[in-house]
């Protein structure tokens, strides 16, 4: 299992220039697939029809995962590495400079490994700036490389303490709470 980082708001600003990760490998199956097309109404036969696939395919005539099923892994990868205790709520606020270099041919398997770029802090929170690559095993190029970032918003009484820093003193008592009780948006 990978290591997952148990961390409070005040210790963020550590994480400026490092990696974490990667995550635990995540097998992609035809079933998840389909019902990302079912659900997204993206049913092409590049994604969705095996049968298609293996006759016409210029994937090594398999299926692929749709670029945006792949983006949508993130959260649950990224979040199964870095928990942070003493935050209200999580939102993603968005990606940037996506790019899929390569497919994931259906079935293979997948992990997320992410390189903090940057971390501000502002008045109710800290925002994280983070590069994210997903790679597929055995295979030269990541599926998806992209600019990720998360804000954390604080619990309303850590705000009304805010040191000058930016990050408040007593977000590292919540510590002992657990990440069930952070609400996660995305």
């Amino acid at each position: 299992m990978a290591e997952c980082l148990n961390m409070t708001p005040d210790q963020l600003p550590s994480l400026a220039g490092r990696t974490i990760g990667p995550s635990d490998w995540k097998d992609i199956t035809q079933r998840e697939i389909d019902l990302f097309g079912e659900a997204t109404g993206d049913k092409q036969w590049i994604h969705c029809d095996p049968e298609r696939a293996a006759r016409e395919s210029p994937f090594r005539k398999k299926t692929v995962a749709h670029g945006y099923f792949t983006l949508a892994l993130i959260p649950d990868f990224f979040f199964s590495m870095l928990e942070v205790s003493g935050c209200r709520l999580i939102v993603n606020l968005g990606a940037d400079k996506i790019r899929w270099p390569a497919p994931v041919r259906i079935p293979s398997r997948v992990r997320l490994t992410a390189k903090c770029r940057s971390v501000t802090p502002f008045e109710s929170g800290v925002d994280l700036c983070l590069d994210m690559t997903i790679e597929v095993e055995n295979q030269r190029h990541p599926a998806l490389e992209a600019e990720v970032s998360y804000r954390y918003y604080l619990r309303r009484s850590d705000t009304r303490s805010r040191p000058a820093s930016g990050i408040p003193a007593q977000a590292a008592e919540d510590a002992g709470q657990t990440s069930q009780e952070n609400q996660q948006v995305s």
